[in-house]
């Protein structure tokens, strides 16, 4: 009897892993997500884990600058995107939209590709992006996040852990809406 109730309860266990911030990872639908699950193995040693590096950006537009807590307090999402990148371009209207939508719920970060940006400037103003961007310059940031697609999304969670990884755009209001409604954040 008792091994039959410590076999019945470790399958409850494993089969809903809620973190300590109310975050349960089965509700993110794989297909929102870049890459193969054997792709996706590059994100092991950084998920779920706080986030270890600064966001020191070049050009850093519609911001002064970034506060020390930036990445705590609130989700973040970190778009990773290149001047060169049509998807990317395409999506900075629906960006624009989620950041107004959300801004007092989330913090929103564009961050570019070093590699031929020279018209990030040029971009930045013509598509009328809102939310706080700039340069990666040495792609510190970029290397960190592993990207496997652009443009891509990651979320931060709160207590600054990175909770989401490589977020294909057309998702990321359906990871938002899905984080945002199931009381992970008030």
């Amino acid at each position: 009897m008792k091994i039959k109730l410590l076999f019945i309860c470790l399958i409850v266990f494993s089969a809903n892993v809620v973190y300590a911030d109310g975050f349960d990872h089965k509700l993110i639908k794989r297909e929102w997500l870049y890459g193969k699950d054997q792709e996706r193995k590059v994100f092991d040693d950084i998920l779920d884990k706080e986030v270890d590096i600064k966001l020191e950006l070049e050009n850093l537009k519609n911001i002064p600058a970034f506060p020390e807590d930036f990445l705590k307090g609130k989700f973040t999402v970190i778009d990773i995107w290149a001047t060169w990148c049509g998807p990317c371009l395409a999506s900075i209207p629906e960006n624009n939209e989620i950041y107004s939508e959300y801004k007092d719920k989330i913090n929103f970060v564009g961050i570019c590709v070093p590699k031929e940006s020279y018209d990030f400037e040029q971009i930045v103003r013509k598509k009328e992006i809102k939310y706080p961007v700039g340069i990666d310059k040495d792609s510190d940031i970029i290397k960190y996040f592993r990207a496997l697609g652009f443009p891509t999304y990651h979320l931060i969670s709160p207590d600054g852990r990175l909770v989401v990884a490589d977020i294909k755009a057309s998702n990321l209001r359906d990871v938002l809406n899905v984080v945002l409604n199931n009381g992970i954040v008030n």
